[in-house]
């Protein structure tokens, strides 16, 4: 496959299993109360301060501007990720996690980072995290789980660990790709978990790790027009793939979903199963969100919370 499909292909592909036109809330967020943005609260931050432990913020689609700081053991989801829209401002991250939050189905582009998690065992799942101007994730000590997202041409790497730690978190099952230094970097005394991945035409390595990083555990991923693949700290085992992973070139005018991942990557991963995201979709940013469905019958009762107005820059 030559460089310049794969760059068009890239642009389009985002891993998702939320419905494509989701009008009401999904099945996974029945815990708690559902406070839904706009219909409860407008802005995103106002509804995550009312929520309470055990709480989720559904978003419709939209485009929604500014940084967002997550709450502890609330869960953010948007309605779908090519059409839930989180864009930030240049100089903090677009997300700032919480211990126990979780983010799912959003677009996060636009941030100084795209998500920093700092000491925090969060989830981030079936997001894509574009072109943010330093890290698409910056996680430092606790190591999040990151899965089944799409993050590729953010201005540093894809995926940034500091000193970070896989206690309960892994790097698994995404694609990150087009990232302008690495794909993953591994830096300080990381010990992380890295695989399923399909690590693809990052501009120096798809991945690198620190001296002190040499412990992390590299398996089943697929690597395929990095610069590099690796450096040597990275033990590159033999059930890394380096091959084409096949992927379907396409004009993209609409939708299109691929349920199944290529014949190169179907049943390469760990136990047998696929490697990169779950599930694709192409899809055309261009265009026009369908209209929010009406207001459901049931409301929560806002309890504001205070917003953390620390600016967090990470390398």
């Amino acid at each position: 496959m030559k460089r310049l499909f794969f760059g068009a292909l890239i642009a389009a592909l985002v891993c998702l299993t939320a419905p494509l036109t989701a009008k009401t809330p999904p099945a996974q967020v029945k815990a708690g109360k559902v406070i839904i943005v706009p219909d409860h609260h407008r802005a995103i931050q106002a509804a995550l301060d009312s929520a309470e432990p055990g709480d989720t913020v559904f978003v419709r689609e939209g485009t929604y501007k500014g940084a967002v700081v997550l709450r502890e053991d609330v869960a953010l989801i948007g309605a779908a990720a090519e059409r839930t829209v989180l864009a930030g401002v240049r100089n903090k991250p677009v997300v700032r996690g919480a211990q126990g939050a979780a983010i799912k189905h959003f677009t996060i582009e636009g941030g100084h980072t795209g998500v920093f998690c700092a000491n925090t065992f969060m989830t981030i799942e079936n997001c894509v995290i574009r072109g943010n101007r330093t890290t698409g994730i910056h996680a430092i000590i606790a190591l999040p789980v990151i899965r089944n997202n799409v993050i590729f041409r953010n201005g540093g790497s894809g995926i940034f660990c500091e000193t970070t730690r896989s206690h309960r978190g892994d790097i698994a099952n995404n694609v990150i790709a087009e990232n302008r230094y690495s794909g993953i970097m591994l830096a300080g005394q990381s010990e992380v978990v890295v695989e399923n991945n399909a690590l693809y035409f990052n501009k120096q390595y798809g991945i690198f790790a620190s001296d002190g990083a040499r412990r992390s555990r590299v398996g089943n991923n697929s690597f395929y027009g990095n610069r590099n693949s690796a450096n040597s700290v990275v033990t590159m085992d033999a059930s890394n793939l380096f091959g084409d992973p096949g992927y379907t070139i396409f004009a993209a005018t609409g939708y299109t979903f691929l349920d199944v991942a290529p014949d190169a990557l179907m049943g390469r991963g760990r136990d047998r199963t696929d490697i990169g995201p779950g599930r694709r979709a192409f899809y055309n940013p261009t265009l026009k969100p369908i209209p929010a469905a009406s207001a459901p019958t049931r409301a929560p009762e806002p309890e504001p919370g205070k917003v953390s107005t620390d600016t967090v820059k990470p390398q």
